[in-house]
């Protein structure tokens, strides 16, 4: 395991520009304290070159332990760019952004209020009770976000009409406001790490557009019809296994983000978002995708990687204004002709499946730029990829190729190109070499072949 993966994990105390950060919580002191030893020592050995061998046996040692944990709570710091308060310059005109973190009072301070320019504000680690309708006196600023604020109650709201966005981060103790309704401009909400069991109530919240829900417990079994304007629904991180009929009571929805879940299906209701852009479904457990996926004829990004999928149907091609699909990581023994249908396709990931063959009609894919089709078992080379004039990416590494045709290496667009891991025939790698050697004197290209990971331009 790299190195640079432990201090970026386990180095707590070190990193004072990262707003938040995962720890464990063990079940008894004695795990508590190890945890702690182990990390103190692995922060030595990072800043001592004498002890940098003991990274990795420090590093595994951290992550056994990890694995005992029976939750994580976050701890939360000022963000980067963020002045924090009591640190102003002398021209309080040129502050736009405040952190008042660790800050022991119960109300905001008289002298936040000075701050005419000021367009966004967060309390880390606080106590406030109450964000006053004295903020309207803040004309520009249009974002507060709380994090690990624990008031001795739930967290009140005065009354405010430009206040666009909310953010409230607490994983531990549930001191969120019962109702959002006096943030009447109210845009954008980011419920994400709290712990939340329940789809949140928002009666009157009716102008909100974006909900951030990430990292909590959410089944939507709950879901309810409502937010009438909302166009942006992330649920990435939850306990979702059955995406509920009321999804489709969201008639403006843009952009869908159910990723790392556990849904195993979608229901026929989705036809209903008709103005829906993006749907993410990264790693979840669908085998299958209804019909009614593919009549959401606006979808431009879909994003099924890591899935149990065995198939994409001829109905694929109805996805007219699709730019990215994402399908990696699959089953999928074939792709059905229909995806050449796709005009407007720049970018689709095919890899990590059980292709052996490409269809002929990703020919006619002229707008396409990304092509993985790497780690299948591909056993010729594809023929319609060599008509892929705009493609610029191309990998196809790990395949059971063993010629390579030259017409590859003149395609006019092509900059990177992936070809190691195919068990190439000594006379076709010779070839390959050789054209790849032209190819590069003519152009700055980056090529990856069995023995050349990164071969100098000249």
């Amino acid at each position: 395991m790299p190195r640079h993966f432990f201090l970026l994990v386990f180095l707590t105390s070190s990193l004072p520009s990262v707003a938040q950060q995962r720890i464990p919580v063990f079940a008894t002191k004695e795990d508590s304290a190890a945890y702690e030893q182990i990390n103190l020592k692995l922060a030595d050995a990072m800043r001592n070159p004498r002890y940098t061998f003991r990274i990795d046996s420090l590093g595994k040692a951290s992550a056994l332990l990890r694995e005992k944990a029976i939750r994580f709570r976050t701890v939360y710091r000022s963000s980067p760019g963020f002045t924090r308060y009591g640190r102003f310059p002398a021209d309080l005109k040129t502050v736009t952004k405040v952190s008042l973190a660790d800050f022991k009072g119960t109300t905001l301070p008289d002298s936040l209020f000075l701050l005419t320019n000021l367009t966004e504000l967060e309390l880390v680690n606080t106590r406030i009770r109450k964000l006053p309708s004295k903020l309207t006196e803040l004309k520009v600023l249009k974002r507060v976000s709380l994090m690990n604020n624990r008031p001795s109650g739930r967290l009140r709201i005065g009354k405010n009409d430009h206040l666009q966005a909310l953010a409230i981060h607490d994983d531990e103790l549930d001191r969120r406001p019962r109702n959002y309704r006096k943030l009447t401009s109210l845009q954008s909400l980011d419920l994400s790490r709290c712990n939340l069991e329940k789809f949140p109530v928002l009666r009157g919240s009716s102008k909100l557009k974006r909900l951030v829900l990430t990292d909590n417990h959410l089944t939507l079994d709950d879901l309810r019809k409502g937010l009438p304007e909302l166009e942006e629904l992330v649920l990435t991180s939850n306990a979702i296994r059955k995406v509920p009929t009321a999804i489709g009571a969201f008639p403006k929805l843009k952009k869908l983000n159910l990723n790392a879940n556990q849904v195993e299906s979608i229901p026929a209701s989705i036809e209903q978002l008709q103005q829906l852009e993006q749907l993410s479904l990264y790693k979840n457990n669908l085998r299958t995708l209804p019909p009614e996926v593919y009549e959401l004829r606006n979808l431009k990004v879909v994003d099924l990687y890591y899935n149990q999928l065995e198939e994409l149907t001829p109905a694929v091609r109805q996805l007219a204004n699709l730019e990215i699909l994402y399908a990696a990581n699959n089953r999928l023994f074939t792709v059905p002709e229909e995806l050449g249908e796709l005009k407007n396709l720049r970018e689709l990931y095919l890899h990590h499946n059980r292709l052996s063959n490409l269809p002929a009609s990703l020919r006619g894919l002229d707008s396409l730029k990304i092509l993985r089709v790497n780690d299948n078992l591909l056993v010729e080379f594809p023929p319609p990829v060599l008509s892929l004039k705009a493609l610029e990416n191309l990998d196809i590494a790990s395949n059971q190729l063993t010629e390579i045709p030259e017409a590859l290496f003149t395609m006019p667009q092509l900059q990177i190109l992936s070809l190691k891991g195919n068990p190439l025939e000594p006379k076709a790698k010779a070839s390959a070499l050789q054209w790849a050697r032209a190819l590069m004197q003519r152009r700055p290209v980056m090529i990856h072949l069995e023995g050349i990971l990164e071969p100098e331009t000249k």
